[in-house]
């Protein structure tokens, strides 16, 4: 089933052209599901070697509510 503007239709209903699009959305939800990882886990790196700057500073480190 796949849902376009709140009406549901069967994959039946769709000719090839239509399941392959389908599919493709799919597969670009996924990437933009990973892109979102990605970005956490760049922004928690860059927070890490942030606070490692300080601490070889001897900057009192402080959390950073913002990355949370």
């Amino acid at each position: 089933m796949i849902t376009i503007d709140e009406v549901e239709y069967a994959e039946e209903d769709l000719n090839e052209e239509a399941k392959a699009r389908v599919e493709r959305i799919q597969e670009l939800q996924k990437q933009v599901h990973q892109t979102l990882l990605n970005y956490e886990e760049l922004q928690a790196a860059m927070s890490h070697h942030a606070a490692k700057i300080k601490e070889a500073l001897d900057v009192p480190v402080q959390l950073d509510k913002a990355n949370d």
